[in-house]
């Protein structure tokens, strides 16, 4: 769901990564194919340090765009 994206957002913009990844895990639930979402999730764990969790996330949300998108963060 767009609000909850958002609301994650919003969260990592504040440095509330806690907060962020059980919004942004929320927006992954309601939607499990949104690339967008995963990444922004895959984003937060990073910044929290949980680079499994974030590299998983990663993987699903290049699986739907094809292995281009996202190729940046991988790096």
């Amino acid at each position: 769901m767009l609000g909850y994206r958002v609301i994650g957002t919003v969260h990592v913009l504040q440095s509330r990564v806690d907060e962020a990844i059980a919004w942004l895990e929320k927006a992954r639930s309601e939607i499990p194919a949104a690339s967008i979402d995963r990444g922004h999730l895959a984003s937060a764990y990073a910044l929290k340090g949980e680079t499994e969790r974030a590299s998983a996330e990663l993987a699903e949300a290049r699986r739907p765009a094809g292995e281009d998108c996202y190729s940046s963060l991988a790096r």
